[in-house]
This record gives structure tokens, C-alpha cells and sequence, in this order.
């Protein structure tokens, strides 16, 4: 894969995750997974010249999160309590009442957008969507790995139970792991 290729992570995602990692696990976490980073985006933490605005190659959010999952009891389970940590400081004040208000149908059309302010292509598809239930394809996510389509996936669980999706249920199609530029998935949730 060539570095042109590869899609480019928004840095405010970069930032959101490290200010995540804090609130769960302390500044000694953060020390220790930038400090880990042997990276040029490791460097870029390290040295605070990593710009909210900015986008940055997808191996160094790659790196950011394999270097998390690596942490003294980490693994998958701590990547997906910073996705939707971070998640949760993206969407907190007015926008938390905005997704209680719509429904997990009606944020799932907005997906696409949304993906927009953290990578700059890639594209998820609304395949089959009903009460309880939606099928989705992301598709042109170049450069990812399992542990940014774990990622990925915690970050979309939590939106949904935002939105009022109750006992859901994701379950990985095909795609969603290491190399895949893709992932299919299907969500259901109990109907009110």
C-alpha cells in the first residue's frame, strides 16, 4: 500500500482518543502509549505539533490504537471503552439531546456525513434498514486494521444507544479485519 493510498484520520480524533484514554486510565496511560509510539505520530503526540485540524496518515491512528490496546490489561476491551469514551466527549451537550431524539434509523442515514468529520473518504452504505434492524457497508477505508475496525464498530454501537437502540446486537459480516479496506455489518436491537 502506497501512502496515497492510504485514507487520512482527522486530528481531532487523535486528540479525542488520548483525552479518552486519560479520563479512563491516567496520564501514566498516555505517557506510556505515546511514549511507546515509535512513529512519526508518536513523535507528533509526543511533541503536541498533532493539530485537531489537521489529517494525518491512517497507520499513525493505526499505531495510536494498536499502542493502547498493548497497555498492561488492555487489549480489545480497553480500545472499545476509549472509542466510546471519546465518542461520548464528541457528542456531549446539545448534541446528546439531538441523538436521543432521533431514531437509529434516522441516524444511520446521516452516517456517511458523519464519517466525513473524522476520515477524508470512505463511505458506509445503508444496504437494508427497518425497525430493529440495519445492514451496512463501509467500503474504501484503506489502510485499516482489525483493531481500527474494532474501533469503528464500538464508535457506531454507542451512537445507536444513543439514539435509543436497546439490547443491540453488531455482528460483523465480512471484512473488518487486518488489510480489509471494507466491513459489513448487521445491528439489531429490541423495538419499542
Amino acid at each position: 500500500m502506497s501512502g496515497n493510498d492510504e485514507l487520512k484520520v482527522k486530528g481531532a480524533n487523535f486528540l479525542s482518543v488520548m483525552a479518552a484514554l486519560k479520563t479512563l486510565r491516567g496520564e501514566t496511560a498516555v505517557t506510556a502509549v505515546t511514549n511507546g509510539m515509535l512513529t512519526p505520530g508518536g513523535e507528533a503526540l509526543r511533541l503536541g505539533t498533532l493539530l485537531a485540524s489537521g489529517w494525518y496518515p491512517a497507520s499513525w491512528y493505526r499505531d495510536l490504537l494498536d499502542a493502547i490496546r498493548g497497555l498492561p490489561a488492555g487489549g480489545d476491551a480497553l480500545v472499545v471503552a476509549v472509542s466510546k469514551e471519546g465518542i461520548r466527549r464528541d457528542v456531549g451537550g446539545i448534541y446528546k439531546l439531538v441523538f436521543k431524539l432521533m431514531s437509529p434509523q434516522t441516524l444511520l442515514t446521516q452516517s456517511s456525513k458523519a464519517l466525513r468529520m473524522y476520515y477524508d473518504r470512505g463511505e458506509c452504505q445503508i444496504l437494508e434498514s427497518r425497525d430493529g434492524f440495519v445492514r451496512a457497508s463501509y467500503r474504501g477505508f484503506v489502510g485499516f486494521n482489525r483493531v481500527m475496525w474494532l474501533d469503528t464498530r464500538a464508535a457506531s454501537e454507542l451512537l445507536l444507544e444513543l439514539s435509543g437502540a436497546k439490547g443491540l446486537h453488531l455482528r460483523v459480516v465480512s471484512g473488518g479485519g487486518d488489510g480489509d479496506a471494507h466491513m459489513d455489518v448487521e445491528a439489531s436491537w429490541m423495538v419499542r
